[in-house]
């Protein structure tokens, strides 16, 4: 069974949960000049909305850029590749089921500067491995004690809700 916890926004999975967790772990650094986008969703956002839309998403999210537009997917891999390239980014990817969503959102090695991260979620290891990705883990799920505290934690500060 997946844990799902209830959000101000909705429902979150547990991976997402601690996806989240990590990105704001990432801006707990603010005198590093690095990058973060968590986007959620990939395989129905990129149905519904576009590969297009998603790398906009980054692009504009990582260089604070507001309204960016980019015609094509082959207009937005280049323009992420020319100015990601010496940025230090860390890339969240959720729920990844097509290998043209990890070439236009995640491309090569070179897309990104040195101490780059690129996280992807995705049901289909492989996929991961026809990206040449560098290092696969694949997550255990939580014990129900596990998965109480890990709530607890994050919803009341303490390791176990009070009773």
């Amino acid at each position: 069974m997946k844990m799902k916890y209830r959000t101000r926004k909705g429902y979150k999975s547990g991976g997402q949960l601690l996806l989240k967790l990590l990105l704001s772990l990432a801006g707990m650094f603010p005198t590093l000049s690095m990058g973060a986008i968590f986007l959620h969703e990939v395989r129905e956002n990129s149905k519904r909305y576009g590969l297009e839309n998603l790398q906009e998403k980054i692009l504009s999210e990582i260089l604070c850029i507001k309204h960016l537009r980019i015609g094509n997917v082959f207009e937005g891999s280049n323009m992420m590749k020319r100015r990601l390239c010496y940025k230090k980014v860390l890339v969240v990817l959720d729920d990844i089921d097509h290998l043209d969503q990890l070439e236009a959102l995640a491309g090569k090695h070179d897309w990104f500067g040195a101490g780059s991260r690129v996280i992807i979620t995705t049901k289909d290891e492989h996929l991961l491995v026809k990206h040449q990705v560098d290092r696969m883990y694949k997550v255990e799920l939580l014990n129900e004690y596990e998965a109480i505290q890990l709530f607890s934690w994050n919803a009341f500060k303490k390791n176990s809700p009070e009773k």
